[in-house]
């Protein structure tokens, strides 16, 4: 079973993307739980089940759907939607989850503490039982390795204290012992990957997608350059997605670059650090309140320092290209701002223009707010 937080949001989803997902009988009785909760009756969630798979899967067979569409229907009816918010994770429970020897057991352990929590609130009668499939398991907690080692993780558990067994002997359902109250150190609220999240809470090399929230491996951490930002199953799509924008956006009339007339400006940040640029665009459109600048280094600087934490100045306005670049250049490097230790600047820019240190622009010094209207 997929883990989800909130069906109500994720039926919604569903229903306005026409998606029955990668699981469709889980995603029918969500969506039928969700009618019901609406209001409508039994005959008429049916009846939109239905429409729903039709617009789903256009080829759909009704007939040949009846049974599992029925069965979705008399689910939801059994069992309220799951609505709850996330799952902590106290001090003491990661104190005892980090005292295990090895990665692996440390990965699953959490994982199955993740799981009895939600478990716990969805029914208060639970106690820290975990009915998961073993494979969904070791799926979620990003572990792949053979069924001997897998048994011999859980029995390292149990004689740890750390999760009991069930004692039929037709399941493998196991019971979480080392639930604890305290300090909160993590809040779960996406359940895929979740041994990726132990791992990047530890400081490992993990990033969360900014499309779908997924956690995932760094590629190539020891690269320079922008960090990663979305997952290989997002990056594809997005990549699309943003050819069919460009080609589909209506046709602009570009400004030959020898008409534009440009504006040299200078952030200064907290720690005295300063970044020298210069644009054509307004300074508003450019900066976007400092999301102008993801995946660059400054943009790094900026999320930690906050925004409205930045001063901003106007050096020069009214600049053709190369005098803005001569002037950006000087600015870099009076500055000396593609120094780390003095500024965000990755390099001088000397490649733009000759630029000696007899060389003075006509500049002007006038404070910006963070929409580079000045300020009085």
């Amino acid at each position: 079973m997929t883990i989800v937080l909130n069906e109500r949001e994720w039926a919604e989803e569903m229903i306005t993307s026409r998606s029955l997902g990668k699981k469709p009988y889980e995603t029918l009785r969500r969506v039928a739980r969700y009618y019901l909760d609406s209001g409508f009756s039994k005959r008429d969630v049916r009846k939109m089940l239905d429409r729903f798979l039709l617009q789903c899967e256009p080829t759909a067979s009704l007939p040949r759907w009846s049974d599992s569409l029925d069965r979705a229907l008399a689910q939801a009816i059994r069992y309220p939607a799951i609505l709850i918010d996330g799952v902590d994770v106290t001090s003491a429970e990661m104190r005892r989850i980090d005292a295990l020897d090895g990665k692996q057991i440390q990965r699953l352990a959490f994982t199955l503490l993740c799981l009895a929590k939600y478990w716990n609130a969805v029914s208060g009668k639970n106690e820290g039982w975990v009915n998961s499939k073993d494979s969904d398991i070791m799926r979620m907690a990003n572990i792949n390795t053979s069924i001997k080692r897998q048994s011999l993780m859980y029995y390292n558990l149990h004689e740890a204290g750390m999760v009991d067994f069930s004692k039929k002997v037709d399941n493998t359902n196991v019971r979480v012992c080392f639930i604890e109250h305290g300090e909160v150190v993590l809040h779960i609220t996406d359940f895929r990957n979740l041994g990726y999240q132990y791992m990047m809470y530890h400081g490992g090399a993990y990033f969360v997608c900014a499309n779908c929230g997924v956690t995932e491996k760094i590629d190539r951490p020891s690269r320079p350059g922008p960090k990663q930002k979305y997952c290989k199953e997002c990056l594809p799509r997005l990549i699309i997605q943003n050819h069919v924008n460009k080609a589909m956006s209506p046709r602009v009339k570009r400004i030959p670059a020898s008409d534009k007339k440009y504006t040299i400006y200078m952030h200064r940040f907290p720690d005295g650090k300063t970044y020298v640029g210069s644009t054509s665009q307004t300074l508003r459109d450019r900066w976007k309140s400092g999301k102008g600048y993801v995946g660059l280094t400054v943009g790094d600087a900026i999320d930690k320092a906050g925004w409205d934490n930045v001063r901003h100045f106007i050096l020069f306005e009214g600049a053709d290209r190369m005098s803005a670049q001569s002037i950006e250049s000087f600015m870099i490097r009076k500055m000396k701002s593609y120094l780390p230790e003095r500024g965000y600047n990755v390099k001088c820019k000397t490649s733009y223009a000759t630029v000696t240190d007899e060389y003075t622009p006509d500049y002007i010094f006038c404070e910006v707010d963070g929409d580079g209207v000045p300020i009085s």
